[in-house]
């Protein structure tokens, strides 16, 4: 029999869904999941070996000070990993890599970052990029350790089975988001799909989306 109480914990679970789709939904850019096209990046090419790489908007790697190969050593990592130097990765045997940019810029989605890894360098004294991060946390079960592009639904535009994890992956390696594994209502079998709710939306630099893999999350 549900009491008042079991009744209060249910409506106040249905809102926080309500609420958590409703946030993330006023962001969307698509309507299907994973197609949120929320990241600013430009592409460039090296005119010495012919390598392709892209930078979060607007790190560059076209000045003059950027073709030495001290430079690069001290300041240019992988965003896939930041603990060491992008030309141990994709070195130029000529010397310091010129890059110039490959078309305009480009905005496109979290996922496609997640495909497009390999690729990415960020910039160790780099600056604020232009695509906001979103810090979320869970409404049931209060973990906090999780991070996306502002704009991505994380999976929150459609009525979600409560059975099931979330189609969520982590940005470093790839793997899904954990379970939830927490009560809606007493004696009910728990939620596996996390509830998620925006804590705060802040600038960053893409190094520390680096430093940070881990707790970076994607919508599939």
């Amino acid at each position: 029999m549900l009491t008042m109480k079991k009744i209060q914990r249910v409506l106040s679970a249905l809102f926080l869904y309500t609420f958590a789709a409703a946030i993330f939904a006023g962001a969307l850019f698509a309507d299907d999941s994973g197609d949120e096209r929320v990241v600013e990046i430009q592409e460039y090419k090296c005119l010495m070996c012919d390598v392709d790489v892209i930078t979060f908007v607007p790190d560059a790697l076209d000045r003059k000070e950027h073709m030495e190969r001290d430079y690069q050593v001290k300041e240019w990592f992988m965003l896939k990993d930041s603990s060491k130097p992008f030309i141990e990765y994709k070195d130029c045997k000529l010397g310091g890599h010129i890059f110039e940019k490959k078309g305009s810029k480009k905005i496109i989605s979290p996922i496609d970052v997640y495909k497009l890894i390999d690729s990415f360098i960020v910039l160790r004294s780099g600056g604020t990029i232009n695509s906001a991060i979103q810090e979320v946390e869970c409404a049931l079960c209060g973990k906090k350790d999780f991070w996306c592009f502002e704009g991505d639904d994380m999976d929150l535009y459609k009525i979600i089975r409560l059975d099931s994890r979330l189609n969520v992956w982590c940005m470093k390696g790839g793997s899904q988001i954990s379970e939830c594994n927490r009560d809606l209502i007493e004696g009910c079998p728990q939620s596996k799909a996390h509830i998620f709710r925006t804590r705060a939306v802040r600038s960053t630099s893409s190094y520390s989306i680096a430093k940070n893999l881990s707790k970076f999350f994607f919508s599939n």
